[in-house]
């Protein structure tokens, strides 16, 4: 039955997939196809899917960098790259890439395009007045795969893709996707429990990437003070920020790993427990492990956290 299940499953994609505007379809007797994913998360996903499969090679297109990953404009070279190398671009759409529509219009000739959030329902700040329509945190919030379901999301959205373009092996693609969930069940678990420690902290946000570790948690979000990842705030602002925390009575500040020292220090000063969250933009090399370990440690940073809350307050 759950075979039949996920063969039907699998012959709706197809249809989806073709009236959606692909225009490339992989022949049976294709050599080496080449795989090439925007960001890590998408790459370690989908080299997890593919493990042990010699028909294909996956690349990451992305390298790694200190600032948001929604700011990244592809350059020529990236577009160069792709064009002359790529067979499949899984890109994850929905706000994430900046120039989605380069990667559109090349689709139409060059490669198979993905989206890996098609269909993932995500957090929309469409009609929150905290964000401007200027700004790219406005509309949906694209970074899913840093929590535990998203990552799952991703998962089937990425192996249900594969798997309609390259029915001789949705079999095999398949059974890999199944063990991946099941590695990720565990790391579900591991959060899970460690909730327990975390939940009802009163948190504020200073990384739009934040608000998916924190919704694993079960934080009670009480302040946002989104900037974009690495900047610095002057004098001025930091204070600013502190004393919006503070009149908020935050416990626990989530803030991308790579954040300044100085704004780290003023929020800690002032009684404020920082949780440092690796965003998976600096890191490109490891792989599905890495990914399961950075899910695992993101949850630890927040429960390191909340023990220092305690802590303090058994002290006084």
């Amino acid at each position: 039955m759950r075979r039949k299940k996920n063969f039907v499953f699998t012959l709706v994609l197809i249809i989806i997939f073709l009236v959606s505007g692909c225009q490339k379809i992989m022949p049976v007797d294709a050599p080496i196809t080449d795989v090439y994913t925007t960001i890590f998360p998408f790459y370690a996903i989908t080299q997890r899917i593919l493990d042990g499969n010699n028909a294909y090679r996956v690349h990451c297109l992305i390298q790694p960098q200190d600032g948001c990953i929604r700011s990244y404009a592809l350059s020529d070279w990236d577009l160069y790259t792709l064009g002359y190398d790529a067979d499949i671009v899984i890109a994850g759409g929905q706000n994430l890439e900046s120039d989605i529509t380069s990667l559109e219009s090349a689709a139409e000739t060059d490669f198979i395009l993905m989206e890996a959030l098609e269909g993932i329902d995500l957090k929309d700040f469409t009609t929150d007045e905290i964000f401007s329509t200027e700004s790219h945190f406005y509309g949906k919030n694209p970074h899913i795969y840093l929590s535990i379901s998203g990552a799952k999301k991703v998962l089937g959205v990425i192996s249900a893709m594969l798997c309609a373009i390259d029915f001789d092996n949705s079999a095999e693609i398949e059974s890999q996707s199944e063990q991946a969930n099941d590695e990720l069940n565990i790391v579900a678990q591991f959060i899970f429990d460690a909730s327990t420690a975390t939940q009802g902290k009163r948190a504020a946000i200073l990384n739009e990437c934040c608000f998916y570790p924190a919704e694993d948690m079960n934080l009670d979000i009480v302040a946002v003070y989104l900037r974009e990842s690495g900047e610095v705030l002057n004098e001025d602002m930091i204070q600013k920020c502190v004393a919006e925390l503070i009149s908020n009575k935050t416990e626990i500040a989530l803030i991308e790993q790579q954040a300044p020292i100085e704004l780290i220090d003023a929020l800690e000063s002032n009684g404020i427990q920082v949780a440092k969250i690796n965003t998976l933009s600096t890191y490109t090399t490891g792989g599905w492990q890495y990914l399961l370990d950075i899910l695992t440690d993101n949850a630890q940073s927040i429960v390191n956290a909340a023990n220092r809350i305690n802590e303090t307050e058994i002290q006084n």
